[in-house]
């Protein structure tokens, strides 16, 4: 038997990676080829497609927000926002504080204001689904969580079963949980 001799080794040529920011590449975010596709990739991994909302579709949606914002001006509705503030995340230290119940003024008021601030978020909540897709979908879902606990405060204040500061922080803890839901963080 005849022995061969060794074969000299090829020498391979090391590829040297370039780091991404020198590559010549790119990625267009636009660009799906097979909308349903990529919606069911995308959804089972816990993402969505956010569409743009049209202009139309935002001056809607702000509306809303700005209905809420005007009946917290309105003077008639002064007896209950002078005891709270119009959102929750801008109740102050002293109407934490406050130990008053509601009074014959504000409770006056308070069904009539109560049924406009549903109406709206009952709207807002719509427009969510509506326009915002599975996002929008999760914020109206969190927001609806929220109306039993919402319900059960405002009734414990009409019929003064509790304070005004009460009341507050209970709206606090309300819109605590919503921010969870809606956000992931505690």
């Amino acid at each position: 038997m005849l022995a061969t001799p060794p074969q000299p080794k090829k020498a391979v040529k090391k590829r040297r990676v370039k780091p991404v920011s020198q590559r010549k590449a790119y990625a267009s975010a636009g660009q799906t080829t097979n909308d349903s596709l990529f919606q069911a990739c995308m959804n089972a991994s816990g993402w969505s497609l956010q569409r743009d909302l049209s202009q139309d579709a935002k001056a809607e949606i702000k509306e809303r927000t700005d209905r809420v914002e005007r009946s917290c001006a309105e003077p008639k509705y002064a007896p209950y926002y002078s005891k709270t503030a119009c959102a929750a995340d801008r109740i102050t230290i002293t109407q934490l504080a406050d130990t008053s119940t509601i009074s014959p003024e504000a409770k006056a008021i308070f069904l009539d204001l109560r049924s406009q601030l549903d109406s709206v978020n009952r709207e807002y909540v719509d427009l969510l689904r509506k326009y915002s897709g599975l996002a929008g979908a999760k914020t109206a879902t969190a927001y609806e969580a929220t109306i039993t606990s919402t319900n059960q405060n405002n009734l414990a204040i009409y019929n003064g079963q509790i304070t005004w500061g009460e009341y507050n922080k209970r709206r606090q803890q309300v819109y605590r949980e919503y921010q969870a839901a809606t956000t992931g963080r505690t």
